[in-house]
């Protein structure tokens, strides 16, 4: 039996940390892994989004206001689950059509993080070793970025989403972030959309992101 000390003792720590849930839509929030580094005004608690970048084409960029962040849903089947292939989309256009992250191979630059029709790459939200979920790229080990850089169809810079793979510099004009889900409603899909959710995977996400401890 446990004394009235130790439960009192537990039920601060409870209260110390943001719970997650179990959701199967979810928006992505940069947390800057080193203030230091951070950009002012700062990227913090920005919510990844994506603009238009040519027909079927889109970069991966962010918002202060996260009710602008894309709600996205991690996609697979329980063999895609299995061998670490899931992929995370968002629906859009019209008809509703699934637009995937997709990360550079690790062969290639660093450069801005497309958001294309179709699957995307390998993504997936861990868990386990992860004490927190975080959006992992499937394709090899490193970490995501916010970046001041120039998105060529427009000729002007914007806040966008990048990755660096272990071994990398992380270009000056880069903060490295992770991107954290925060609970969203995966809306229905309408008649004649090209979206499908049957293997739209629960996860788990925080009700606030931007209220989790991460001392």
């Amino acid at each position: 039996m446990y004394s009235p000390l130790f439960v009192l003792a537990m039920a601060a720590l409870a209260t110390a940390t943001t719970p997650t849930t179990i959701g199967t839509g979810f928006i992505l929030v940069a947390h800057v892994t080193n203030p230091d580094q951070d950009f002012t005004p700062s990227v913090n608690n920005v919510a990844v989004n994506s603009i238009h970048a040519s027909p079927g084409f889109r970069v991966a960029t962010v918002s202060s206001s996260l009710t602008d962040g894309h709600v996205f849903y991690e996609n697979g089947t329980l063999d895609q689950v299995a061998d670490g292939e899931t992929t995370v989309i968002f629906d859009s256009a019209t008809p509703l059509t699934p637009f995937g992250i997709l990360v550079q191979d690790p062969s290639a630059p660093i450069d801005n993080i497309a958001i294309n029709a179709g699957p995307g790459s390998f993504n997936n939200l861990a868990t386990d070793p992860e004490p927190r979920p975080v959006l992992v790229n499937g394709l090899g080990d490193g970490t995501y970025l916010v970046c001041n850089a120039t998105v060529p169809y427009y000729r002007q810079n914007f806040m966008t989403l990048q990755y660096a793979y272990e071994g990398e510099t992380v270009p000056e004009n880069c903060v490295p972030v992770q991107l954290v889900p925060q609970c969203a409603v995966l809306n229905e899909l309408p008649p004649g959309s090209h979206s499908s959710h049957e293997h739209a995977l629960s996860v788990r996400c925080y009700s606030d992101a931007t209220a989790v401890d991460w001392s």
